[in-house]
């Protein structure tokens, strides 16, 4: 398969957003939120291209040595792939040169491949935050990777 994986900017903000609304159609992100969190000094975008299409994309944020998976999607056509993968282990690169030395993130507690992924890469949990999530209602599970 022919991936490559590059950082966003704000021009790639639309096809984000086109990938963001199949991705979570009842709370997805705004077109004007995708771009402010782009142009942030403290945000990193990871976005997952086949040939020139984009299949998959993360968004995170860190403050001092702290780092949170913010939003990670990919294709349905495209999952089962380890494209997921790929782009934690792309981020966990550029977390290290930004000194970062834990990653956290929330996951719904009812998304098992999701949780299987992150326990694959290293992550623990940490606890369950109840009712977090709307659309539906539902727990989230915390997890934590020390990098």
């Amino acid at each position: 398969m022919n991936l490559r994986y590059s950082v966003a900017d704000t021009s790639l903000s639309e096809q984000l957003f086109n990938l963001e609304i199949q991705s979570f159609p009842n709370e997805y992100w705004s077109l004007e939120s995708i771009k402010s969190e782009i142009s942030k000094d403290n945000c990193i975008c990871i976005v997952a291209y086949y040939n020139d299409k984009i299949v998959g994309y993360l968004f995170s944020s860190f403050v001092y040595d702290e780092s949170e998976l913010n939003r990670i999607a990919v294709l349905n056509e495209f999952r089962n792939r380890k494209i997921g993968n790929s782009l934690i282990k792309y981020l966990i690169d550029i977390l290290h040169n930004h000194s970062c030395k834990t990653l956290f993130l929330e996951v719904r507690e009812s998304n098992k491949s999701a949780i299987k992924l992150y326990k694959n890469i290293g992550f623990k949990k940490n606890g369950i935050r109840n009712n977090y999530y709307k659309k539906p209602t539902e727990n989230a599970v915390l997890m934590s990777l020390k990098l």
